[in-house]
């Protein structure tokens, strides 16, 4: 039994993992079981005021916990940085490219936009950069699945949404795209684009299972992603960024910290063996907790 959240993203994710897992596992059947998170409940409140950082998980693990399901499929974004001892993120599958997509009115980019542009998302990571890019656009929250972001977007005078392409290209709505924001302007959160499947940590059967559609350049990615959030101390909620990238034998990684009206944003860059992923992760989270990461960070929960 495949646990997942019931929106029309997770359960497409769903779907892809359970196909995949069949293909590989002939004579397998599992059964899809839709669980309703506290992410799910509230789709109007910002994010950062749902408190705790798991409201999309915490149910899906106590549904894991009692053993009516098996294993869980999330979008690996969703995660906090620890997960309960009891769990383990079994397996990352391949990433769809983690970039970050503008929705914009005429067909505008980000330069096209005009200088007071009114833009909606539903996260501070995207709003904090955007304004470093920007520093007059306005700001409107969104929150909710893919179509009906879309819906708001197209009932309201906004000129323009950001979301991630990942949700976008699956769920079919790529011609609404009008620019992929770079990196170097819009850092992807972490594990941004990849899906995770987290089980119960000594279920043996089930690992070796899952193990079979894990894809090794997207787990080296997210341990190093993971890592430097867990270091950095930064839920769900904090405008925090980072994109690991395998080249060879090494792994690259970007990480981002910025106050929230984006006045201050610190962006640094560090390169591991690709064996060591965590290492990545807490190197580059060290060295900008030595500049000015700290001190963003506590204003940032001041605030």
């Amino acid at each position: 039994k495949l646990g997942t959240r019931g929106s029309k993203l997770a359960l497409w994710q769903a779907y892809w993992v359970k196909e995949r897992l069949v293909n590989r596992n002939p004579g397998l059947s599992i059964e899809l079981v839709k669980i309703t998170t506290t992410g799910d409940r509230d789709q109007t409140s910002p994010l950062d005021q749902l408190g705790d950082t798991g409201v999309f998980i915490k149910e899906i693990e106590r549904s894991l916990r009692k053993g009516e399901i098996d294993f869980a499929v999330h979008s690996a974004k969703d995660l906090p940085s620890e997960i309960h001892e009891d769990f383990d993120l079994m397996a990352f599958t391949e990433r769809e490219d983690p970039r970050d997509v503008l929705l914009a009115q005429n067909g505008w980019t980000l330069k096209e936009l005009p200088p007071k542009a009114c833009l909606a998302t539903g996260s501070l990571r995207r709003k904090a950069q955007l304004l470093a890019y920007g520093p007059e656009f306005q700001f409107k929250n969104l929150r909710g699945n893919i179509d009906t972001r879309l819906r708001k977007y197209q009932e309201s005078d906004w000129d323009g949404i950001v979301v991630a392409w990942a949700g976008i290209k699956r769920m079919g709505y790529r011609s609404y795209v009008t620019e992929f924001l770079p990196p170097e302007i819009c850092l992807p959160a972490v594990g941004q684009g990849a899906i995770a499947i987290e089980g119960r940590r000594h279920d043996r059967e089930v690992r070796q299972l899952v193990r079979s559609i894990a894809h090794p350049e997207t787990e080296g990615a997210l341990r190093a992603e993971r890592e430097f959030l867990r270091q950095i101390e930064g839920g769900c909620h904090v405008p925090v960024g980072a994109l690991g990238q395998v080249v060879g034998n090494q792994i690259i990684l970007t990480g981002m910290v910025a106050s929230l009206d984006g006045r201050k944003i610190l962006r640094e860059k560090v390169v591991a063996h690709v064996e060591e992923p965590e290492k990545a992760g807490e190197i580059l989270a060290q060295k900008m907790l030595q500049q000015s990461a700290r001190e963003i960070l506590k204003g940032y929960k001041r605030n």
